[in-house]
């Protein structure tokens, strides 16, 4: 290798040393790049609503006999039933009419969106409330809104769904109990059934129950709200980031054009 490209060689490379003083000489510079970014971020936090997060837990509580077997307690077709009504535009619109105030609407948590007439699932993302069932514990409701009203809405939706549930698992009971004295006329045959007699028993306490006031879930407030957007930290790290990082690259764009600058005059100096 030539002396010239050796000396060409040494010119461009920078050691650590002379990194960190060109970015200690360009301090100025990216401590206001910093600041810039710092600012964006300020005025995004200002103008971004905060997204707060809460689950409300519907436990289960009076199991109809009808789902109740030895291996399965029936907790899993009572998660299903809940489901099915949350998740029923009619059942919601009756809701509404008896609050008539209420904010919340059908579409906003409902996972199915038409487009282009498709029916396509929703992200949860862009739902207001989703349901959640674990492996282990209860089921329950994950809410995410800006509005803390909107979780006491859920609250008496969840009320009214379960009170709703209650009633159709009554009148299911009552209508098993009719078909049964129906198809046993003769009660001597039917009391000499010893697990038929269990059954009808199990119905005749469970009618009774929710007829009292116990209902299939019992429904937990929702819970103490979490912020969960914006998040400043995340948004205060990315400015010092980028802030930072621009400023490095102006500092380093800065030296090349100085260096380039230079070396355009020396070379005029050797021609002249």
């Amino acid at each position: 290798m030539s002396e010239h490209n050796l000396t060409y060689q040494d010119d461009d490379e920078i050691n650590l040393f002379e990194l960190v003083a060109l970015i200690w000489s360009g301090r100025w510079i990216i401590s206001l790049s910093i600041a810039l970014a710092s600012s964006i971020g300020a005025a995004y936090l200002m103008v971004k609503d905060n997204v707060y997060q809460s689950n409300l837990e519907y436990a289960p509580h009076t199991v109809p006999p009808f789902y109740v077997t030895l291996k399965n307690p029936g907790h899993d077709r009572l998660a299903a039933d809940f489901e099915q009504l949350f998740y029923d535009r009619n059942l919601f619109d009756q809701w509404r009419l008896e609050n008539p105030k209420a904010t919340l609407a059908f579409d906003d948590f409902y996972h199915v969106e038409l487009v282009d007439g498709v029916a396509l699932a929703k992200k949860q993302t862009q739902q207001l409330a989703y349901l959640v069932t674990p492996i282990q514990g209860n089921p329950y409701i994950y809410i995410q809104s800006g509005e803390l009203t909107i979780l006491d809405e859920f609250n008496r939706y969840a009320e009214f769904i379960n009170a709703a549930l209650t009633q159709r698992y009554i009148g299911r009971a009552l209508t098993e109990m009719a078909l049964v004295e129906n198809r046993y006329n003769d009660s001597q045959s039917a009391y000499g059934d010893v697990n038929l007699v269990r059954y009808v028993l199990s119905i005749d306490r469970y009618v009774e129950r929710a007829s009292q006031g116990s209902t299939a879930f019992t429904i937990t407030p929702p819970t103490n709200p979490i912020k969960i957007a914006p998040n400043v930290k995340m948004i205060a790290f990315l400015a010092v980031l980028l802030g930072g990082f621009g400023g490095c690259t102006l500092v380093f764009l800065r030296n090349a054009l100085e260096k380039r600058r230079l070396a355009v005059q020396a070379h005029g100096a050797r021609l002249a």
